[in-house]
């Protein structure tokens, strides 16, 4: 049997994302309001609080749900730094079926219509817990209870005294069981620390999945600036001054091309910062929970050794390409003033190494 089973869903959305409008930012609250109930208030975060309760009465009560015996239930809106982060708790009174776990997918069902069935733009965890006497040793039971809740892979487990740790994979789902009903008891104590580690989890990963989209754009836009650079090296001399304005705009992505690169290297930056938040906190709870969390060290490992180095070498790369739009541009911006003057142009040619750097622009995979 599960005793007083809980299941929570940390769900975060973006706030103010970089460089967005006031009407960006309005459609974000909006956003995230639909995933409370209807004609929700939320708190003004007047001071710019980095972490704000968000609910008059610190949280929303959670409807009762009338095939359980619901214990507890609520709604717990936060602002954490430029996000919103939502706690939506359901824990229930009584002992339930270890083994016929139906009602265990209606639970996670109806959680996620109180959500409206909406997925965070950040990203999202289901954290599931319950105090068993006996936890069985073979793994049917533990893979049963995993697949309920997700579809992904379970990968990660530890254990330690009287807990037990499950983490799956995408979507990213947590089953602890706890072996001692005291142990059980002390889980409020750490509901604030999974709303901070998991938003820095997301965080990381959203951000990293941001770098991909600016990489494939800067990608695209490379392939632009080569073609130019391959005509203009063989007939730049051959041109008139109205087709050098004709090529001028179009190398006006070079706006756009800087601007992408900027964004890329904030999205470095978020990682970090973040990637040095989520070790803090990960500590924090190691603390709190008497035991190091090895089971989660992986992730810091993986946005340390991965996501960042991936998004150096691109940026090292495109940053060669953006230099090479400049001077692309320089060079059509001169000719095309000496044509319209009507002198006669002599003058380096385009293809020499000025302007033959390449981009060194690599994909990591380790």
């Amino acid at each position: 049997m599960l005793h007083y089973p809980t299941l929570n869903l940390y769900l975060y959305d973006l706030q103010e994302g970089l460089g967005q409008s006031d009407e960006e930012i309005v459609f974000n609250t909006q956003q995230f309001l639909k995933k409370l109930p209807e004609n929700t208030q939320l708190l003004e975060n007047e001071l710019g609080e980095d972490y704000f309760e968000l609910a008059q009465n610190r949280s929303i009560p959670l409807p009762k749900i009338a095939e359980f015996n619901t214990d507890d239930g609520y709604y717990y809106p936060v602002q954490l730094h430029d996000s919103y982060g939502l706690l939506v708790n359901c824990s229930l009174a009584g002992d339930f079926d270890a083994q016929d776990l139906t009602w265990l997918k209606a639970l996670q069902r109806f959680i996620a219509q109180a959500v409206n069935n909406l997925a965070g733009t950040l990203g999202q965890t289901w954290i599931f817990s319950a105090y068993v006497e006996n936890l069985p040793n073979d793994d049917a039971f533990i893979k049963n209870c995993c697949q309920i809740l997700s579809s992904g892979k379970l990968f990660k487990t530890m254990r330690w005294n009287d807990k037990i740790i499950y983490e799956i994979s995408d979507p990213h789902t947590i089953v602890i069981f706890y072996t001692n009903q005291q142990a059980l008891k002390q889980e409020n104590a750490y509901f604030t620390d999974w709303l901070y580690l998991l938003f820095y989890r997301h965080k990381i990963s959203w951000a990293y999945q941001q770098s991909r989209q600016l990489a494939k754009q800067l990608k695209q836009n490379t392939k632009h600036i080569r073609a130019h650079e391959s005509n203009l090296s063989q007939n730049i001399h051959d041109l008139e001054a109205t087709q050098l304005q004709d090529i001028l705009h179009s190398l006006q992505f070079n706006l756009s091309y800087t601007a992408d690169l900027k964004n890329l290297d904030a999205q470095a930056r978020t990682i970090q910062t973040n990637l040095d938040n989520y070790q803090q906190r990960l500590t924090k709870l190691s603390q709190k929970m008497g035991h190091e969390l090895h089971l989660f060290a992986y992730f810091h490992e993986l946005a340390q050794k991965k996501y960042l180095v991936q998004i150096e070498h691109d940026y090292a790369g495109f940053k060669t390409e953006a230099e090479q739009l400049t001077k692309l541009v320089a060079l059509v911006q001169t000719s095309q003033a000496i044509k319209n003057s009507g002198d006669i142009y002599i003058g380096g040619n385009v293809s020499d190494s000025s302007l033959n750097t390449g981009s060194g622009v690599k994909q990591f995979t380790g």
